[in-house]
């Protein structure tokens, strides 16, 4: 009997955000319990787990970077760093404002009694929020799919995207990320082909203009009084000469004329008649 092997697992292709859909995403969550979440995955890439599993001992707000799961440092950008110092002020006053029933834990994604988020609860809510604001459907991990989708647009190489997403390998970047690459060489193919075509018109535009103020200068220069002048003396010249050639013409058939017709008549000898004319 012969071995059947199993099927092959196929791999879902990633779904993403465009910059404008994630534009209107991070406006609509300013003020609400998902703001930090989202801010985090969509600006840093971070995994679901990554996002819960995440510390305040991990935040350096001083030098702006943070530490995910001992894997990796990312730099925070301005905007994520005045949004965890809201967020760390924002639990000293829940901690004041619960006291003994307020869950001290060191998490930095919790409720406001300081209790972490269940994953399964954060996923439901993140897609609770985006039906309710009409925006297309997806998981809360493939924000993670847009930071690497607009990453590979920034131009960002595939070896720094691996390395921000935690990926072991560029390679396991390039598998998972294969349709956004093969994007990529594609647009950057089609890019080079739209600058080399406009070069070319340019230079055929070039070629033109050159053309064109050559005649212009040839124009400038063209005197159509001067070339009427020459003209009116070329046409005067031609008269003269015509008229001195008639009249040469005529003179010469003047003289042969006279050669020909207007001999001079014989002297008559004395003494002999003229014979007559035959009978």
């Amino acid at each position: 009997m012969r071995a059947v092997s199993p099927p092959k697992k196929r791999q879902r292709e990633a779904k993403f955000y465009t910059p404008e859909q994630l534009g209107v995403l991070l406006a609509k969550a300013v003020g609400t319990r998902l703001e930090l979440p989202v801010y985090i995955c969509a600006y840093l890439g971070l995994r679901r787990g990554e996002l819960r599993g995440l510390r305040w001992s991990d935040v350096d707000l001083e030098h702006k970077t943070i530490t995910i799961e001992n894997t990796r440092t990312l730099y925070l950008p301005d905007t994520l760093c005045d949004m965890l110092k809201a967020a760390k002020e924002h639990q000293q006053a829940c901690r004041a404002e619960y006291k003994n029933a307020y869950d001290d834990n060191d998490y930095v994604i919790v409720m406001e009694d300081g209790k972490t988020f269940w994953p399964n609860y954060l996923s439901e809510l993140f897609s609770k929020f985006l039906a309710d604001n009409d925006l297309p459907k997806i998981v809360l991990h493939e924000l993670r799919h847009t930071f690497a989708s607009l990453s590979n647009q920034a131009g960002i190489p595939a070896y720094n995207i691996s390395k921000a997403l935690g990926h072991s390998t560029p390679a396991t970047t390039q598998k998972i990320y294969t349709h956004l690459l093969d994007r990529a060489r594609t647009q950057a193919v089609e890019g080079v082909a739209a600058i080399a075509d406009e070069a070319r018109r340019k230079a055929g535009k070039e070629y033109l203009l050159q053309l064109v103020k050559a005649l212009i200068d040839e124009i400038r220069v063209w005197d159509p009084m001067k070339l009427g002048a020459a003209m009116s003396i070329r046409r005067k010249s031609s008269r003269s000469e015509g008229g001195s050639s008639r009249i040469r013409m005529r003179q010469h058939s003047a003289i042969c004329f006279t050669r020909r017709f207007a001999r001079p008549s014989a002297p008559a000898r004395s003494g002999v008649r003229p014979r007559s004319a035959k009978r």
